[in-house]
């Protein structure tokens, strides 16, 4: 979580826009695919909010359908405390994406507008990842005293807590008391590349260093080409890959993700 103070830099990338009210001020990046546990991240953040204060909500995205829009503004809907807006960041996707490291999404990139323009009228916005769920009251994080700073970052509290496991620790100090190995993990694996690398012979070596790295099994993205799958498990072969790669499936609940979810 990001907090961004003060944010008025020279970034003519996107027409500004201002605040609903004197709010909290939220910001997300979001997809179509992040649509889902965004509603659940805003429903959370709703239940738990100050009902004396506004919440402004602004998801910048490019893609997100007209269907999961309605979805999130009907959560938003059950509390009169709260704004919903969208901001369409195609122009801004198109200006940026030649800067766009293959493993880094469109929507990663739609914070560095935060910085720029596009809030400039925001004395303060408060940035949250889409699958983030919320046990208090935001606006307390959002009113912290960054003493003169322009940007306050909140700790992932995921991330201590995988150093501490990984370390055979407990999240409280306590030891891990186990027989066997203390960590087992898998990765992602793209048959038929992922949608932002720039071909498939990245997508292997970056599966290589994952196994090298110490990863025990890979599961594939979904695929509709049967071949496809076994053409990737002999070129990983011929390359070194030795890990088991387990084909992956992926249950539809909307039409939509039939295009949308290979994207990810």
């Amino acid at each position: 979580m990001i907090i961004y103070s003060n944010i008025k830099k020279e970034c003519d990338i996107v027409q500004s826009i201002k605040p609903a009210y004197s709010p909290v001020n939220i910001c997300f990046a979001c997809n179509e695919n992040y649509a889902p546990p965004l509603a659940v991240c805003m429903y959370s953040l709703l239940c738990n909010a100050d009902k004396s204060r506004v919440y402004d909500i602004v998801v910048l995205h490019s893609d997100i359908s007209q269907e999961s829009r309605d979805l999130l503004r009907r959560v938003g809907e059950h509390f009169p405390n709260c704004s919903v807006r969208f901001v369409d960041m195609t122009d801004f996707r198109e200006r940026v994406k030649d800067a766009t490291h293959a493993y880094i999404t469109a929507e990663t990139n739609y914070r560095l507008a935060i910085l720029g323009e596009l809030f400039a009228a925001y004395d303060r916005v408060l940035y949250l990842d889409c699958d983030t769920i919320v046990e208090g009251d935001i606006s307390e994080l959002f009113d912290t005293d960054l003493c003169g700073k322009s940007v306050g970052g909140a700790e992932a509290v995921e991330a201590r807590v995988f150093a501490m496991t990984k370390k055979g620790f407990f999240i409280d100090g306590s030891p891990i008391k186990h027989p066997e190995p203390k960590f087992h993990y898998g990765v992602a694996a793209y048959p038929e590349k992922h949608e932002e690398a720039p071909n498939l012979e990245m997508d292997m070596k970056y599966l290589k260093q994952k196994q090298d790295l110490g990863a025990e099994y890979a599961v594939t993205q979904l695929f509709y080409d049967n071949s496809k799958y076994f053409s990737f498990v002999d070129k990983a072969r011929s390359m070194g890959i030795t890990i088991p790669i387990i084909p992956g499936i992926k249950p539809f609940s909307k039409l939509s993700q039939i295009t949308q979810v290979p994207k990810t």
